[in-house]
């Protein structure tokens, strides 16, 4: 007999073996990946917004340039009280945008939704990134960022906030609220403080309504659901029966929405059709409806057809329909319907208030160095003097960019 606490040598063998083939596992098991850097992470999204800006460039804009989201990126996302995950999730919305860039299809906005902040209601910011109310509102609160859901693909457009501004407070869940813009003048809105975040603004009887919880509708309902619960993704409200539906096909009713329509149809006249391609006809769209035109194409209202935009530079031909510039602003002559597009002042150089014949670059304005005092951007007044004029009478100034990292 073998003594009592002693095991067989087969029994210890055994045991050894276990060890080393836990020990080789855990070796062998890959280490989590570090999370992104800022600049990979605005890398990343830049390249996918720019992947996915063929599908916009007709109907609703100018493709967008890499380099300016990558700055406007790195702006936001380094500023302070903007929290560490937003780097990760602006990769996660890229690798949506990746995606849906080949098919054209709706970007997720759920995946896209850019994180509020940690900072506090009054505190100074650049970006709705910062705030801990998702909400970041401009001097006289005619600017603001936030007041819509924000979301990573906003990127790739010139920021609303062109002036540091304040973390602004929300309407409570049940609060009162209203959709329409209140005016401080013949040219000049209020931005409307927004429900907080989970809730919206249910208009109940004429202008005002109420905020209420929107948690139900990001379930949401399935098929046959009243709508009043919110669809679930990928349906849509039938607007005939109120209930949730699957999305149309070709002849179905919409809302005068694509996404209300299966993959490559359009919504035209409350009515699922195909989308149309180079030179098929548009004429029986609405104008400024929901294009019908595949990506890329606009319908031309000369020969009500869709054709292809092009964006010429500085000085080239344009008409704001088929010819558009690249960036600034299309000038046409006095009763002339074409004009040339107009110079672009880069940032940090003068540039004259008013003139009609220039115009900084996307995202940067022109203001003057009195203006310039005591707030903060990604360029400096250089030689702008806030009291001369240049020779049409317009005040000498600079082309600036809000730079949100300089908020305080």
């Amino acid at each position: 007999m073998r003594a009592i606490g002693h095991r067989p040598r087969e029994a210890w063998l055994a045991v050894v073996g276990f060890v080393l083939v836990a020990c080789s596992a855990a070796r062998s098991a890959p280490s989590p990946l570090p999370p992104p850097s800022v600049d990979e992470a605005c890398g990343e999204l830049a390249d996918a917004l720019v992947a996915y800006g063929h599908c916009n460039a007709g109907a609703f804009g100018r493709p967008p340039a890499r380099d300016r989201i990558v700055a406007s990126c790195q702006r936001r996302l380094g500023a302070s009280g903007v929290v560490a995950a937003a780097a990760t999730m602006a990769t996660q919305c890229a690798s949506s945008l990746r995606s849906a860039a080949a098919a054209c299809d709706p970007v997720d906005d759920a995946t896209c939704a850019a994180p509020p902040g940690m900072l506090v209601t009054g505190a100074a910011c650049g970006t709705a990134l910062q705030c801990a109310s998702g909400y970041c509102v401009g001097p006289q609160s005619t600017t603001a960022e936030g007041a819509t859901p924000f979301r990573f693909v906003d990127f790739a457009e010139p920021p609303a906030l062109v002036t540091c501004g304040t973390c602004g407070e929300r309407i409570a869940k049940g609060g009162s609220c209203s959709p329409s813009v209140p005016q401080c003048g013949p040219a000049c809105n209020v931005v409307a403080p927004p429900c907080a975040l989970g809730t919206f603004c249910k208009v109940d009887v004429g202008q005002s309504g109420t905020c209420v919880e929107t948690a139900p509708a990001v379930a949401g309902g399935g098929v046959d659901a009243p709508c009043t619960v919110g669809c679930k993704r990928g349906l849509r409200c039938d607007a005939a029966t109120q209930r949730c539906a699957p999305p149309s096909a070709n002849g179905g009713p919409c809302n005068d929405v694509s996404t209300d329509c299966v993959t490559g149809l359009a919504c035209s006249l409350g009515q699922c059709v195909p989308v149309r391609g180079a030179g098929q006809g548009c004429g029986d769209v609405p104008p400024r409806s929901v294009s019908v035109c595949a990506p890329g194409l606009v319908c031309d209202p000369a020969s009500n057809s869709c054709e292809a935009v092009s964006f010429g530079p500085p000085g080239a031909p344009c008409d704001e329909a088929l010819a558009r510039c690249a960036t600034g602003r299309c000038i046409p002559p006095p009763g002339s319907a074409r004009g040339v597009c107009a110079a672009v002042i880069a940032d940090g150089q003068p540039c004259r208030q008013g003139a009609p014949d220039e115009t900084c670059e996307d995202g940067a304005v022109c203001l003057t160095a009195a203006a310039l005092q005591g707030c903060c951007f990604a360029s400096g007044p250089g030689t702008a003097d806030g009291g001369s004029v240049g020779p049409d009478g317009g005040a000498l100034a600079t082309c600036v960019r809000l730079d949100p990292r300089s908020c305080h």
